[in-house]
């Protein structure tokens, strides 16, 4: 198995700061990535798949605006969490600009998981281009 090693300290804005492991391989051609996808691209690809869509912001965020059909787990607890996610269908990850989303999709994809998104320009992005949101507190 290959060595766990944290990954550099990210500030976000409120100070929030995460440390997920990443896994260190021989090369970097070793190291499977995710892809970025835009709101258009994820409506037309995933329309009729099932995918697993994670919001990773915090709780407060997620229940002033989320994206319909994506769960809460945020980054904060993404490790303690990870037994939610299966390895057996695509994972797309979302934040609010898309930048704590390619975090964790960097950290999925070290563990394993071939298929990782990210959707980069995140739930602002998707509310800047009208599409509907959710919001509430959690269930």
């Amino acid at each position: 198995m290959p060595e766990v090693a944290l990954a550099e300290q990210v500030a976000y804005p409120g100070g929030l700061r995460y440390n997920l492991p990443i896994l260190q391989t021989q090369s970097e051609d070793e190291i499977t990535m995710y892809t970025d996808i835009n709101s258009e691209d994820y409506r037309q690809q995933f329309a009729s798949e099932d995918v697993q869509f994670i919001d990773v912001r915090e709780a407060d965020e997620y229940a002033e605006a989320h994206i319909p059909g994506a769960i809460n787990i945020p980054l904060s607890e993404f490790q303690q969490r990870m037994d939610e996610i299966s390895e057996d269908a695509p994972l797309l990850l979302v934040c609010r600009t898309g930048v704590r989303s390619a975090q964790a999709a960097i950290f999925m994809a070290s563990m394993g998981y071939d298929e990782v998104y990210n959707l980069e320009e995140g739930t602002a992005g998707w509310m800047k281009k009208g599409y509907a949101v959710e919001r509430g507190p959690l269930e």
